[in-house]
């Protein structure tokens, strides 16, 4: 049925780029869609158009991010799914701050502020590739949120650094 969700373990080895993508079927109608949801981005993609679902993970096992459903939940422009498939997290291990951009998003600037409101991060000098990793070396242990200014708008997103 339409409402079936079912869950789909994941197990990283690293900081990694994967790709998650339908490759045969069976026992499905072929008017069936097939999508995936990524409950970390919060976001839905269509597999049945046979393209692959791109994210990056870090290390560990991931029981409860992704889902695979028959119906989208919300409708995305290809706008909003451009920006869904901006992707960035903070590498503890390696004291940066990685970019995921696989449809080439134009990036206008990064900022991170801390749980005050502060600003202690700028840059507006940004590579547009598919994969970018920014120093982030001068921030105390705590959680910060990383503003990201795009083109199509702007992504926010919390990050803890452990150092």
């Amino acid at each position: 049925t339409e409402d079936k969700e079912i869950p789909l373990n994941f197990k990283s080895s690293g900081d990694y780029f994967y790709e998650i993508k339908i490759t045969e079927t069976e026992n499905v109608p072929e008017d069936q869609d097939i999508y995936i949801r990524d409950t970390y981005t919060e976001s839905t993609f269509k597999l049945s158009d046979l393209e692959a679902y791109e994210f990056s993970a870090t290390a560990g096992e991931f029981n409860d991010r992704f889902q695979i459903v028959f119906r989208e939940s919300v409708t995305l422009s290809v706008v909003d799914q451009e920006i869904e498939a901006l992707n960035y997290y903070y590498s503890n291990t390696r004291d940066k701050l990685v970019v995921m951009n696989p449809k080439g998003v134009e990036i206008k600037s990064i900022q991170i502020f801390n749980i005050l409101g502060q600003s202690v991060y700028n840059n507006q000098n940004l590579h547009q590739q598919s994969y970018n990793e920014y120093p982030i070396t001068d921030l105390s242990t705590g959680t910060y949120v990383v503003n990201m200014n795009t083109e199509s708008g702007v992504l926010n997103k919390k990050i803890i650094i452990n150092n």
